[in-house]
């Protein structure tokens, strides 16, 4: 708790003279200690040294004052202006303060007193998802920002990376890999890329159907609602879910297309390890299959998914036709974000009115600091196995008990990612698309429709050369 000293200043004492109903009757003896208490004070030094013998008269009383009320009574009653704590501080002869309360010790409100002192600073009531749907609804919330990250993957059959017992870096011991994160480490896959290679295989595109957390998305991009779904996964199941890859940022890359990415064995450390041995580490010895011997600079050359996915399905080390490695436009640690990254986040957060975070544990770099670039009254709704986020900071992280931030404005739902939106969508008033109608990819279903436009074009024509034939 923070108190604010409060200082006042005491002033020389001042000596109240005498009211008429005290002065001496006439004839009687001078009081000594009137005298004394006249001459202690400056205006009757004055008066005494400018008319000899004189004595000073009492002050009358203003007309706004009762009549009859001494300087002394209308110090003890106070003035509003001293009350406040106003004007100078001063002493009576028993040295109490006049017009003054004794001083006291006032201390600051906590970020959760100011809140309930005022409204105002609640931007939701409470950290409930049904308060972040109602502020949706209320303000018709237009451009929202979807974050999410491998958990709402979960339910299609795919792992996360960091849940114990099931996440995938403590599934990766037949990788015989030298630490868990060097299957997607850049270092490591110039050298050894089999292990990648084989876990593409399991996990690559085509394999799993969207969850509901993706058909949600759509639903979002249906409505008009959506600004951009920014995602931290590579299995493309937002795309094939329908949504349109403009209103897509995969942070860290996608099995959408690949490139010719070289193969470097000189000067390559790990971004893991401190040293050369250590990210020499893999089940394979130096000059096995996968492993490039030479320096080979990448040329350039990109792969659609299917050329990717046929070299793949080919070879153990798909490689592009200079011998370089092949490798899907996924980012590994060590390289820089895609440019669409940086672009589109300069922009989309200063428009977003809401934000809805699922399925991630905010731990990796830049994509967790993504929650701070949203304004300060903008809402905020994590949806998540469990709590993450929350920093302590005033400005920083989540704060769900509104006792750190100067507005209240997150809400958190634990449980699953798909009984979240689920329930998100209820309260919004929106469809989730069924699993049938989001099982195809979105360039198979452009396919079929442009199949029944020809038929429908062909039907229209056979009947307009039908009619000409009856004419």
């Amino acid at each position: 708790m923070c108190f604010a000293s409060v200082f006042m200043s005491d002033r020389e004492a001042q000596v109240v003279p005498p009211s008429p109903s005290t002065a001496a009757a006439p004839g009687a003896e001078p009081d000594t200690r009137a005298d004394k208490a006249v001459d202690a004070s400056p205006a009757s030094a004055l008066a005494a040294a400018q008319v000899p013998g004189a004595t000073t008269p009492s002050k009358p009383p203003r007309p706004s004052e009762p009549a009859g009320e001494t300087p002394s009574s209308k110090s003890a009653r106070g003035s509003p202006r001293n009350s406040l704590g106003g004007g100078s501080s001063r002493s009576s002869p028993s040295g109490s303060r006049e017009g003054r309360p004794p001083p006291t010790e006032r201390r600051l409100l906590t970020p959760f007193e100011e809140k309930e002192a005022n409204p105002k600073l609640n931007i939701l009531p409470d950290s409930t998802l049904e308060s972040f749907a109602a502020f949706v609804r209320k303000n018709k919330c237009s451009n929202i920002i979807v974050m999410t990250g491998a958990g709402i993957s979960t339910s299609a059959g795919i792992p996360d990376f960091r849940t114990p017992g099931t996440g995938l870096y403590d599934n990766l011991a037949k990788y015989k890999l030298p630490y868990p994160e060097a299957i997607f480490d850049i270092a490591y896959f110039r050298r050894k890329p089999e292990a990648f290679n084989a876990l593409s295989r399991e996990l690559f595109p085509g394999q799993f159907q969207p969850t509901a957390c993706h058909r949600f998305i759509k639903a979002l991009e249906d409505a008009g609602m959506l600004l951009r779904n920014y995602t931290q996964n590579i299995d493309m199941l937002e795309r094939i879910a329908g949504v349109d890859g403009e209103l897509l940022v995969e942070a860290h890359g996608t099995f959408h297309g690949a490139r010719c990415v070289g193969g470097i064995t000189s000067g390559l450390m790990s971004v893991f390890t401190a040293s050369e041995d250590e990210g020499q580490g893999g089940d394979e010895s130096s000059g096995g299959d996968g492993v490039v011997e030479e320096d080979i600079s990448p040329c350039g050359r990109t792969f659609t998914l299917d050329a990717f996915k046929a070299a793949l399905d080919k070879d153990k080390v798909p490689r592009c036709p200079c011998g370089g490695l092949m490798k899907p436009d996924i980012v590994f640690f060590g390289e820089p974000l895609p440019e669409r990254f940086g672009q589109c986040a300069a922009r989309d957060f200063s428009r977003c009115d809401a934000l809805v975070v699922m399925g991630t544990s905010l731990k990796v770099q830049p994509f967790c600091n993504l929650i701070n670039f949203v304004g300060p009254t903008v809402p905020r709704l994590l949806i998540n196995l469990e709590e993450c986020g929350v920093s302590g900071q005033k400005t920083r992280g989540f704060d769900f008990v509104g006792d750190t931030q100067k507005y209240r404005r997150d809400a958190l739902f634990l449980g699953t990612c798909d009984a979240g939106v689920e329930a998100l969508a209820r309260e919004l008033g929106i469809a989730i698309p069924p699993p049938h109608s989001a099982t195809q990819p979105a360039e198979t279903a452009a396919v079929k429709t442009d199949d029944a436009s020809k038929l429908e074009d062909a039907a229209d024509a056979l009947a307009d050369e039908m009619g000409r034939v009856k004419l």
